[in-house]
């Protein structure tokens, strides 16, 4: 009879442990790089929006979005509504409206008369008054058998020597003829009030004096007599120029 041994099991013995896997190899990785990409080519398949069809349609509706070159015309013009015009500002008046309208001497000749009355309105509406009264203002008007010429009637033979040394060339010139009068104006007015030149402007005096000579108008004073048809018009106009002036300079 054999002896059986009866082994019983151990205790505390650990089991065996178990042998660690094998890092994958090259191949291994290789299979998954493929498997990746893979994936992500089909995600992108799935997801990948679908191509718009380019019709002729399409194509005529994007040319009509295009702007054209200069000169090429088009089937439909755009209608866009014309601008409103910019307001013409009004050129600013340079100088007094003086009596533009008023008598027959244009604004320019009007201007240049201005500036050589010294911008006075009492001189220069003295001018106008004896133009006025001498000649109805035409600069080509000839009297006193052909000794008195211009605007003013400035007689060559009592004023030869202020013609002269004013360098005058022109009598039928209105710039040339009012340099003469005005000179002469100052010189009345001198002799008539040394004192106080300015205060015979625009008196009766004063045009008696242009219209008879100082040593006619003297006369006349002598005689007592201190208004005459001649002044009593142009001092008239005189205060209507006045006037006149003043309301064109506001």
């Amino acid at each position: 009879m054999k002896n059986e041994l009866n082994i019983a099991p151990a205790t505390g013995i650990a089991p065996t442990a178990r042998r660690p896997k094998k890092p994958p190899g090259r191949k291994g990785k290789v299979i998954t790089v493929v498997i990746i990409a893979l994936a992500a080519f089909t995600a992108g398949v799935v997801f990948r929006p679908a191509p718009t069809e380019v019709t002729e349609a399409s194509l005529a509706s994007s040319e009509s979005t295009v702007s054209k070159e200069p000169g090429t015309a088009t089937s439909e013009p755009a209608t866009l509504p014309a601008p409103s015009p910019e307001p013409t500002p009004e050129p600013e008046p340079e100088g007094p409206a003086l009596l533009d309208g008023i008598v027959p001497l244009d604004l320019e000749t009007q201007t240049e008369i201005w500036e050589i009355c010294g911008e006075d309105q009492r001189i220069f509406c003295m001018v106008m008054a004896i133009a006025e009264k001498e000649t109805g203002f035409n600069p080509e008007a000839v009297g006193d058998n052909g000794r008195s010429i211009g605007l003013m009637q400035i007689n060559t033979r009592w004023q030869y020597d202020r013609i002269e040394k004013l360098g005058i060339t022109d009598l039928t010139d209105p710039a040339q003829n009012v340099a003469v009068g005005i000179d002469y104006i100052d010189w009345l007015a001198m002799h008539i009030n040394p004192d106080d030149p300015e205060s015979t402007y625009g008196s009766a005096e004063l045009f008696i004096a242009y219209n008879s000579g100082l040593n006619g108008a003297q006369g006349l004073w002598d005689a007592g007599i201190c208004e005459t048809d001649y002044s009593r018009d142009t001092v008239e106009s005189y205060w209507m120029f006045m006037g006149m002036v003043e309301v064109s300079e506001r």
